[in-house]
């Protein structure tokens, strides 16, 4: 059957026509149990049947619709996070590959900054006595 298909509930006809079928059954159950109670009438007709058949399919095609759209994002997440899983392993084959040279470079800061500290230190020892002198030769 078409429906069948569209729907996508191919071989739970018969499951699904006794669930509708308690359904409608309980809810005439209850109805009598509502008109002795409250003394109000509530009527099951086979219009309601139908009604709840429609309302079950169109729950159905919005729920599949929300699953599919999960799915899409799910996708895409996964997609995203695979694309990025790429690119750090790249980043750590360049890294591995840079080391060596990162090493070099470190180590000619540290002398450099070294030669600037010694360099600071005799600019301050200068400084220093240039301070004195121009002390002196104010006096």
């Amino acid at each position: 059957m078409d429906y069948e298909q569209e729907l996508g509930i191919e071989g739970k006809i018969p499951v699904l026509v006794e669930m509708f079928k308690t359904i409608h059954k309980s809810v005439e159950k209850i109805s009598i149990t509502f008109l002795e109670e409250l003394r109000r009438h509530n009527y099951v007709t086979p219009t309601s049947y139908l009604e709840l058949l429609n309302l079950y399919r169109q729950i159905l095609g919005e729920k599949r619709k929300e699953l599919k759209q999960q799915i899409e994002r799910l996708r895409s997440g996964l997609d995203k996070l695979e694309s990025a899983n790429k690119e750090v392993e790249e980043m750590k084959i360049q890294l591995k590959e840079m080391q060596p040279e990162l090493e070099k470079k470190n180590h000619e800061v540290g002398e450099l900054l070294q030669s600037l500290t010694k360099d600071q230190n005799e600019a301050q020892e200068q400084q220093r006595i240039v301070a004195v002198e121009e002390a002196e030769a104010t006096r």
